[in-house]
């Protein structure tokens, strides 16, 4: 069975939602079907229970009514107070046939029978069957009545017959008793159900939870998993890895937007290509006129072409100092198209990380001196496997940038110290410090970290990126650690020999 992808991510929220509530919903439906069948129940024991007491208690207010009207005709003698009796008879019959068609348990069942019985008997002894010609016709429950006193073979005398009617009352209570006792019983059933029903429920709730919690697990993963993947496709984007294809699982419109930025990918990769074979042939066409120049001005200012007056000489030294930092520019241009190409070869082989840290401070010493600034230096011995000259050229950087921006008289903390399989190196400056807005650019080329300070020429803004290009060259990191106060610290981490 293979599962079909959604096609948007508006399609998959939706699914996960009604999955999610599914459970629900069914545990809801559940929950009401037994309730209104526990109510259903429960209002048929009552009103069966209800009808049975309300006829038993008739049957018994019926029975003190004929106690009365018997003994008046017994007492009386008059055929029209034989009547009435006769008339409450016939009404017993149907009034006890009614509540037998009810459903009573045995014991009611038996009590009733025995109370028929007995006032038939009564009726019997009564002159039920031979008393005054009334003219009144039979009806079907009392000839079925009658059918039964004759086959009774019960014969009571008058006397008896009458005091008989008190236990006729005492049995119609005791059938009323024994409804009541039917009510106690239901209203325990019904307690016991709504129990198992409270305790189902319960149980339900139980296995819905992880049910709901498992779909909510899988959804959340289904969503955030593509969301993840362009939040890293994007990340990678930034920081200029072209070479790693994007591809993004999930829905579809989301897997047309991972092949969007692939897109993007290939397109950046094709101008970064295009970008670096320009910085390689510009550096390249310029070597030559540049040399050139150089050697001219060399011959000017030794004085092989001609003598120089003073002010001449002013010239040719500004001419001779520009074209040195042209020089410096064109070879960051180059370091930095090869540093970014990845094409820089590394020379890998252990290296004392310690004593270039050593020789670069001793490089930048004049400068230090120049501005009466303090060095405090802990280099712990520590070797690596790397390019030398490379991490020579990002060590450097780093305090030359360092004594650039550290005011006159201030102190410049250089720390290399082994931690855990890294050399952590920390350059740290009193200068004027990083901005937060600006952490996230000063690794960028050609970004100049604020004004450059008086007596210093204006960078070309590829020190720290080249930096970083060597050190991810070395499987290593640079990073802007925040500092309080003024001053800038960078940390560089490189994995140890």
């Amino acid at each position: 069975m293979s599962f079909s992808r959604p096609r948007s991510f508006l399609q998959l929220v939706l699914l996960g939602f009604v999955l999610v509530t599914l459970p629900l919903i069914i545990a809801i439906i559940n929950a009401t079907l037994s309730v209104d069948r526990l109510a259903d129940q429960s209002e048929q024991a009552v009103l069966a229970a209800a009808e049975i007491t309300k006829h038993s208690q008739d049957i018994g207010e019926h029975l003190f009514d004929m106690e009365r009207k018997a003994r008046q005709y017994y007492v009386l003698d008059d055929a029209a107070l034989f009547v009435a009796y006769k008339t409450a008879h016939e009404q017993f019959i149907s009034m006890t046939s009614d509540l037998g068609r009810l459903s009573l348990n045995d014991k009611q069942l038996r009590d009733l029978q025995i109370l028929i019985e007995h006032e038939l008997m009564i009726f019997q002894a009564l002159g039920g069957f031979s008393g005054p010609d009334v003219g009144i016709e039979k009806s079907a429950s009392q000839e079925d009545a009658d059918a039964k006193a004759d086959t009774s073979g019960n014969k009571l005398s008058t006397e008896e017959a009458l005091e008989k009617f008190q236990s006729l009352t005492q049995f119609a209570a005791a059938i009323r008793k024994a409804s009541e006792q039917v009510v106690n019983r239901q209203v325990e059933s019904m307690q016991q159900a709504a129990k198992k029903s409270k305790q189902m429920l319960v149980w339900q709730a139980l296995a819905v939870i992880p049910g709901t919690i498992l779909f909510v697990t899988i959804f959340v993963t289904l969503i955030s998993r593509p969301i993840r993947q362009i939040r890293q496709a994007i990340r990678q984007l930034g920081e200029g890895d072209f070479g790693s294809q994007i591809a993004i699982t999930g829905p579809r419109d989301l897997e047309t937007l991972g092949q969007s930025l692939d897109w993007l990918r290939v397109r950046l990769l094709e101008l970064e290509d295009a970008k670096r074979q320009f910085l390689g042939k510009v550096s390249h066409e310029l070597k030559t006129p540049l040399a050139a120049i150089r050697e001219g001005v060399s011959l000017m200012a030794d004085g092989i072409v001609g003598a120089v007056t003073p002010a001449q000489q002013e010239i040719v030294g500004i001419l001779q100092q520009k074209t040195y930092h042209l020089q410096e520019l064109l070879e960051n241009l180059v370091n930095f198209s090869m540093a970014h190409a990845r094409q820089a070869t590394v020379i890998r082989q252990p290296v004392p990380l310690h004593k270039i840290v050593e020789r670069v401070a001793t490089d930048h010493k004049p400068g230090m001196l120049a501005k009466v600034i303090k060095l405090d230096m802990d280099a712990a011995e520590t070797v690596v496997m790397g390019d030398g000259d490379k991490l020579r050229t990002v060590i450097d950087n780093l305090v030359s940038n360092a004594v650039k921006y550290t005011p006159e008289g201030g102190t410049i903390h250089v720390t290399l110290q082994p931690r855990d399989a890294y050399a952590v190196l920390d350059v740290i400056d009193d200068g004027t410090g990083i901005p937060q807005t600006e952490k996230h650019k000063i690794f960028d080329p050609f970004y100049q970290r604020g004004p450059t300070p008086h007596g210093y020429l204006k960078g070309n803004g590829l020190g720290l990126a080249i930096a970083r290009e060597y050190l991810t060259a070395h499987n290593g990191t640079i990073d802007v650690i925040d500092r309080p106060g003024n001053g800038a610290h960078f940390r560089v981490s490189l994995p140890v020999h």
